[in-house]
């Protein structure tokens, strides 16, 4: 199940990961703000994950064997793709998102030979990193 940590996303997945953990594998919140502590640990003895993009979602699940490697590489391209067509209202605000997707295809292990592959195909990808 995926969320975000606005409204009550995080307590409801995480009831549902406790109550129904045959049928929900994962409970994975977008951050697009911080939570506070308390709430945080929480979530976290709940079993959620957080993620900032979907790059680092993917990852997660990847880990977890609940996506493919295929699957993976099919989030990345996607995300870059539709990172690229993206009209941000200002350059910083596009900048942050950048180095948020860069940390998560480059930090988080998704492996040299895609990284690399990335790499290439994309200067701005490469100035960020």
């Amino acid at each position: 199940m995926f969320g975000d940590r606005g409204q009550a996303d995080p307590e409801f997945i995480g009831q549902a990961l406790e109550r129904f953990s045959e049928h929900v594998r994962a409970g994975l919140i977008h951050r697009v703000r911080p939570l506070d502590p308390e709430r945080l640990e929480r979530c976290q003895r709940q079993g959620l994950l957080f993620f900032d993009t979907y790059v680092g979602a993917a990852i997660q699940l990847n880990r977890m064997g609940l996506l493919t490697a295929e699957g993976l590489e099919c989030v990345v391209a996607a995300a870059w793709s539709d990172f690229e067509a993206i009209k941000f209202p200002d350059e910083a605000m596009r900048q942050a998102r950048q180095r948020e997707l860069a940390a998560d295809l480059k930090c988080k292990a998704l492996g040299l030979a895609l990284y690399n592959a990335l790499e290439r195909s994309s200067g701005a990808f490469v100035r960020l990193c």
